[in-house]
């Protein structure tokens, strides 16, 4: 309603215009031209003291063949003409009106052979005026029309068309509605007669009027939440479609290809914004485009500028006027004009100096930062804070006198370049840990100055750990930026690990019998002292007992209480056992383990293990999770029926009630009392098995880390090898998995993982052997 598209200024010859108004009161005219947006392409700005409700374009003024602009406020309408708005303003307001009632919308259309429109303003309690040049015809309060709704006009027949709260569209006659007097016609009980109604199911957003060039009738669009009417001016439901998504606005224009004749009532191309940032364009009842936009249209309409046929205007929920183009072929005589440059041999030889020298020096781990790179450096406290619980639930891992454990660590943003704008930090954590600001808004750094900031690390409780890992992911756009490869958003991000002591507490080894064992071996001929891989835990020991057996041996106990117990063999063999009752507390300290002596050797160890690997406690926890899901859906689906239900029972009780005097329910209220108390108790049994799904999430985390690295380690497979197929495995922001199972996500992965195997399409898989392809 805030946007219309026509030579606003009649300008001769005509050039399609785009008026824009908002809530602010501002009235824009813009002249669309290609290129970047430009100060002169802006041809008119006004603000009209409150905000402005809707505008439209229409001949309003008897006689005249210059059109005019309708302004729609709080309770005030009013007519502008425009002349000449591109050498200077000139515009006069022809016709206003003060409206007795606070107004919601407008629609207009001429009347039988009249050759200017007139005007049907609804109010917010459901009154539609009839405005005629200087004069008010009517006020008319249509029957249970409490609440405003979609109106539209049929020039054809002279028919005002209205949807309604229960979920109806309702059509009267001119004449009908002009006529009546107080709201009331005593003739007819009371009510005005309507010419047809149809019932659509659904609350009405938008409806329009299309001239179908085939039958050479006026068709009505009605667009819902989920569905889309074609209705004929009699009434008659022509056409209906059940949409995918929920729908936010439409643009209706016929089919231009003349060979199409599939259904001569749905002859038309449909765009449909969603509410998912998509526009979807249907050929008839056939999908033939769909695009993904970066704000959500709430307008659409199809334009042609400067004798290019075909664009689109969209505008979005948050103000941004876009003109785009669909097509598998570049744009013919677009007059799209692009800077010419020369190019210089010498400059491009230059560049291509430059960037061997940046490959050579990061194959030699030397990394050049490119210019206007956002650096982020992570400084982590060595310092574990001590705080009083300030929770009713124990849920963050405390010290054992009760105090909760904090860590601090400093980002600092620097920029390369002149200015960064919009910049954001994500924190990104493993699932056990959380910070105090998971998403920081920087705003502006520039060349002369930087960014600091300081976030807490806590560790919950309740779950095992797997790593200490943290991503910190930022994005950033720079300022100014002319080349095309500046512009945009771009991201640069930096891993850091946390202590070791944030998550376990130690104590003295214990030399016990434990359910699970695993046996680390390496390539060295001598074991490592336990107290010289865990310096930071073992540095600050006061029991002497803790500190004797460091050397051999320490057990670590886990936030959730686990114990594990990590010992070094006596004999020079390079060997050591981790053990514990529970084999999700292995995993933890085994990734710990291969970390610290990676970085006492400078990575120059070699891991395996001899263990068998048991795959049977693995899949019961894949099983749980996927049973799990399956009663989930089982029960959505239910919870849909039991809905769809409760939805015709109610309505059918509302109808009984909408007459005058209402007939018998027929047990039609015990029914919705009953039908009503299934929805409560589906509704706890989701929530029920919901929570106990989202647990399993963890538990699969924690398993399947537990089984990659006991793969990793039997197979000896290294690293960049390793880190493409653990891709196969969806591990981060598993309950964003929508309506997929974490089993049918992953099996479609490893489809294509072995897919590219097979295909020979990728040489990062480095599987030369088949043998190597039945180790995974």
């Amino acid at each position: 309603n805030s946007i219309v598209i026509g030579n606003i200024d009649n300008e001769v010859p005509g050039k399609q215009k785009i008026a824009i108004s908002s809530f602010q009161g501002f009235l824009r005219v813009f002249e669309p031209a290609f290129g970047e947006f430009k100060l002169e392409h802006r041809l008119y700005e006004k603000s009209f003291n409150e905000a402005i409700i809707q505008i439209g374009f229409g001949n309003m003024i008897i006689n005249s063949n210059d059109k005019q602009l309708v302004i729609l406020q709080k309770k005030k309408i009013q007519v502008i003409q425009f002349y000449n708005l591109r050498t200077v303003t000139n515009s006069k307001v022809c016709i206003e009106h003060k409206m007795p009632r606070t107004c919601f919308n407008f629609c207009m259309g001429k009347i039988g052979d009249k050759n200017y429109d007139i005007l049907f303003v609804q109010s917010v309690d459901g009154v539609i005026s009839i405005i005629e040049q200087d004069s008010i015809v009517n006020h008319v309060e249509l029957y249970e029309m409490i609440i405003p709704g979609c109106i539209a006009y049929v020039d054809r027949k002279d028919y005002f068309v209205i949807s309604n709260p229960g979920y109806e569209v309702e059509c009267y006659t001119y004449n009908n509605i002009a006529t009546l007097k107080s709201g009331k016609n005593s003739n007819t009980g009371g009510k005005i007669l309507h010419n047809w109604m149809v019932n659509i199911g659904e609350l009405a957003k938008e409806m329009k009027v299309i001239t179908n060039t085939l039958t050479k009738k006026q068709e009505i669009f009605v667009l819902s939440e989920t569905m889309l009417f074609v209705i004929s001016d009699n009434g008659a439901i022509l056409y209906q479609k059940k949409l995918d998504f929920e729908s936010i606005s439409t643009c209706i224009y016929n089919i231009e290809d003349s060979g199409y004749q599939q259904n001569k009532h749905i002859n038309f191309m449909q765009m449909i914004s969603t509410i998912n940032d998509h526009i979807m364009v249907y050929k008839g009842p056939n999908l033939a485009w769909a695009l993904k936009v970066n704000d959500t249209p709430v307008f659409l309409d199809r334009v042609e500028f400067e004798g290019l046929k075909g664009l689109i205007v969209s505008l979005s929920d948050r103000g941004c006027l876009s003109i785009l183009y669909l097509g598998m072929e570049p744009v013919k005589n677009s007059k799209i004009i692009l800077p010419t440059k020369n190019y210089d041999s010498d400059k491009i030889m230059e560049e291509t100096e430059k960037l061997k020298a940046i490959i050579a020096n990061f194959d030699k781990g030397i990394t050049v930062f490119p210019k206007d790179f956002l650096d982020v450096k992570v400084e982590v406290s060595p310092e574990i804070i001590l705080d009083d619980n300030f929770s009713s639930e124990s849920i963050y891992l405390m010290d054992k006198n009760g105090r909760i454990k904090r860590l601090r660590v400093k980002f600092d943003l620097f920029f390369d370049g002149k200015v960064a704008e919009n910049i954001k930090l994500h924190v990104i954590t493993p699932y056990n840990i959380v910070c105090d600001e998971p998403v920081i808004d920087v705003g502006v750094v520039t060349g002369d100055s930087s960014y600091s900031k300081i976030v807490n690390f806590r560790v919950l409780s309740s779950f095992f750990p797997t790593n200490l890992t943290v991503r910190a992911h930022a994005t950033y756009e720079i300022k100014g930026a002319r080349n095309i490869s500046d512009k945009g958003t771009k991201s640069t991000s930096v891993l850091f690990e946390l202590p070791t002591s944030i998550c376990v507490r130690v104590n003295q080894a214990k030399n016990t019998n434990c359910l699970y064992k695993l046996t680390l071996l390496t390539d060295k001929d001598k074991s490592v002292e336990i107290a010289k891989i865990f310096s930071e835990l073992c540095e600050n020991f006061e029991d002497s007992d803790i500190v004797k057996s460091a050397s051999v041996g320490i057990t670590f106990i886990l936030p959730n209480e686990v114990e594990v117990q990590l010992l070094s063999s006596s004999k020079s063999t390079g060997k050591y056992r981790i053990q514990s009752n529970n084999f999700e507390g292995l995993i933890f300290i085994s990734n710990q383990l291969i970390q610290k002596l990676s970085e006492f050797y400078s990575n120059e160890i070699i891991f395996s293990m001899e263990d068998e690997i048991n795959y049977e406690k693995y899949f019961e926890v894949v099983n749980k999770h996927h049973q799990l899901f399956q009663e989930l859906k089982k029960y959505n689906s239910e919870l849909d029926s039991y809905s769809s239900l409760y939805t015709v029972v109610q309505r059918s009780v509302l109808n009984k009630y909408k007459e005058k005097t209402p007939p018998s329910l027929n047990n039609l209220d015990f029914l919705l009392s009953n039908v009503h108390n299934s929805i409560s108790e589906l509704s706890e049994q989701i929530q029920s098995i919901l929570n106990s799904y989202k647990l399993t999430f963890k538990e699969i985390i924690v398993w399947t880390e537990g089984m990659l690295l006991l793969l990793k380690l039997k197979s000896k497979i290294s690293d960049p090898q390793f880190n493409i197929a653990r891709d196969v495995f969806p591990l981060d922001n598993l309950e964003n998995l929508n309506q997929n199972s974490w089993v049918d996500v992953t099996l479609a992965n490893m489809a294509n993982f072995f897919k590219f195997y097979f295909n020979k399409s990728t040489d990062l898989i480095e599987i030369k052997e088949t043998q190597d392809l039945d180790k995974w």
